[in-house]
């Protein structure tokens, strides 16, 4: 899940994104991603200096930036770190955040790594259901239910089921290797086992290894 600070997704967008007054506590376990509104220098600081926490247990944690050219320009000359998409608040759509904004700060963060997996994996066919699939990643990520995603969408379990069955994929299994490969890329990119640990809704180590038992007790179920 993405998290909108001081910003409105775009109109279209059916449950990606959560909108925050301010900045998570530290590792901003909950999402992804983080987009920042900040209307003076001083807040430029502090955004940066938050995002280069996170980033000491979430190495690649996806952070992008709101602001006018003279509140950030020195502050993004000095911060060592990637910071991506910074953009104007006159390229805003009101205070709505574009759909290509949040597409970019999406590619950036570890739910656009699995996105673009599951469309090579898919060859293709993921794309009769990009959207469904894009929710089902914000929240698979975080080990949510696939009530979640139904509810996201608008739609009934049932029909999410079929809709995911229709691309190629099993509703309950996909939401398992979502979160498992979350996991596992985090650790790839540096982060703190711990916190991949909490940022995947697992409370210890045995509980995601009963989700690996699961998921190879169902995949050999189905190739047998």
């Amino acid at each position: 899940m993405i998290g909108f600070v001081g910003l409105r997704p775009p109109s279209q967008d059916p449950g990606t994104v959560v909108q925050l007054a301010e900045l998570p506590g530290i590792p901003a376990a909950n999402y992804s991603g983080i987009l920042v509104r900040c209307d003076s220098d001083d807040k430029v600081h502090d955004a940066l200096r938050w995002c280069s926490a996170v980033r000491k247990c979430r190495p690649n944690f996806a952070f992008g930036l709101v602001c006018k050219a003279d509140d950030c320009v020195r502050a993004l000359g000095e911060f060592p770190e990637r910071v991506t998409p910074v953009l104007s608040p006159m390229e805003l759509e009101g205070d709505r955040v574009p759909t290509d904004v949040l597409a970019g700060i999406r590619r950036e963060s570890i739910e656009g790594r699995i996105m673009d997996e599951l469309i090579l994996e898919a060859d293709g066919h993921i794309l009769e259901e990009p959207q469904l699939l894009r929710v089902l990643v914000a929240h698979g990520v975080r080990g949510h239910r696939l009530g979640r995603v139904a509810n996201s969408m608008k739609l009934s379990i049932e029909t999410v089921r079929r809709r995911l069955k229709r691309a190629g994929f099993s509703a309950g299994r996909l939401l398992t290797r979502v979160r498992l490969r979350a996991y596992d890329l985090s650790l790839e990119q540096g982060g703190s086992p711990s916190v991949a640990l909490e940022a995947c809704g697992w409370f210890d180590q045995e509980a995601r290894r009963k989700c690996v038992r699961r998921l190879r007790r169902e995949q050999f179920a189905t190739n047998s």
